[in-house]
């Protein structure tokens, strides 16, 4: 078992010998991929109800909500595939 005192020492010792920009480069990074694989799932549940709107306006071309609910989800498409590029740097 590490006693108190050797956890101080090696806290000193890793201060002082690896610079704090790998670990804040490395949690950026794993921000970053967090963000992309949850905005992913957001567009794909955005696609799988934007398809059940367009076969809902198919349907019915005169049902205003969907319509409305459709171009919301196009919308938001949209904005998911902006947040996604941003993202990736582009």
């Amino acid at each position: 078992m590490i006693s108190l005192k050797d956890i101080v020492m090696l806290g000193t010792l890793a201060g002082m010998g690896i610079p704090g920009g790998i670990y804040v480069h490395d949690i950026k990074r794993d921000v970053i991929q967090l963000s992309e694989a949850f905005i992913g799932d957001q567009m794909l549940h955005n696609q799988k109800e934007i398809w059940i709107y367009q076969d809902r306006v198919k349907k019915n071309p005169k049902d205003e909500e969907s319509q409305d609910r459709l171009r919301t989800l196009e919308y938001e498409k949209k904005l998911l595939e902006y947040k996604q590029q941003k993202l990736k740097g582009g």
